[in-house]
């Protein structure tokens, strides 16, 4: 169990943290928040980057400290490796580097760059790799050697849909027996390969729990209707659109509403098309971020 209490840290005079607290055990959890939010500095802290202002952390009832750096495998936001090593032998020089001694070397290799679809790339110099190709080797340097501890920033940035699957199915596989903190903007992501999530806002948690929970907890209906497009100005303020579509000349809208009964009493959202959608997380945490700035804007 990884523990962080009353986590704080500023930047001079930007709060990046503000008493951050929530708990990781094993399995896999998203870190979500806007741009700024924390995400990337809780990371840090995790690997020793920086040190935090305030707040402790503890892993397996010890006090975090260097020498946990062992037991964390990490991908910066940005993996940049020696250009002239070939795939094969930077992951070769990053296991002796971490003093993993382990007999089955080139096992432990081939493995993670199968999971990666890296395999037939292994002789290519990192020079030579395109960007995906890049970010794909950084999530298997992560996960080399058999970390307790894997921690991931924007992990599936720069990643094809195919790509983005196999490394969903990887984490999947693998994480039961790991604590794994995926830190993503991507919500597909953490719907796929999260049953946790920690949500921050301006360095602050607003949510830790259940990826399942979070969904639950958000008590708006989500619609979608199809309406011509002179007809835009006329959705109410009374829903939260989520998404606008070009469909022939007309336009697929994809609201959350709170009071559906109001929502059916208008004219408009009576044309035949208004459909009950099964909300997904992205539906969820819009109207959640939404409803936390309104609820910082009005002082509350």
């Amino acid at each position: 169990m990884l523990q962080i209490s009353n986590l704080t840290k500023k930047y001079k005079r930007n709060l990046a943290l503000d008493d951050v607290t929530f708990g990781l055990g094993q399995g896999v959890c998203g870190l979500v928040g806007e741009n700024g939010a924390g995400k990337s500095t809780i990371m840090k802290i995790l690997t020793r980057q920086v040190r935090q202002d305030k707040g402790n952390i503890v892993y397996d009832g010890k006090a975090w400290s260097d020498k946990n750096k062992a037991k964390v495998g990490y991908l910066p936001q940005q993996f940049e490796f020696f250009g002239n090593l070939t795939v094969w032998e930077s992951l070769v020089y990053l296991l002796h580097v971490r003093g993993i001694g382990i007999r089955d070397e080139n096992q432990q290799i081939a493995k993670w760059l199968d999971y990666l679809n890296l395999s037939k790339d292994a002789g290519k110099k990192i020079k030579e790799l395109s960007g995906g190709m890049k970010q794909r080797l950084g999530i298997a340097q992560a996960f080399l050697g058999e970390p307790d501890i894997i921690l991931l920033d924007e992990p599936t940035v720069g990643l094809d849909p195919h790509e983005r699957l196999a490394f969903r199915n990887m984490v999947n596989e693998v994480g039961d027996d790991k604590i794994i903190l995926i830190s993503t903007h991507i919500l597909d992501d953490v719907e796929s390969a999260c049953e946790r999530m920690v949500s921050l806002q301006s360095g602050k948690v607003t949510y830790a729990g259940s990826v399942d929970g979070f969904i639950q907890d958000d008590k708006n209906v989500v619609y979608s209707i199809l309406i011509p497009r002179d007809k835009l100005a006329e959705i109410g303020k009374e829903v939260s659109i989520i998404s606008i579509k070009r469909d022939r000349g007309n336009l697929v809208i994809r609201f959350s509403v709170n009071n559906a009964e109001l929502c059916r009493s208008k004219p408009l959202y009576r044309n035949g098309s208004l459909k009950k959608e099964k909300k997904s997380l992205e539906d969820a945490y819009i109207h959640h971020t939404s409803y936390s700035f309104r609820r910082h804007d009005n002082g509350s």
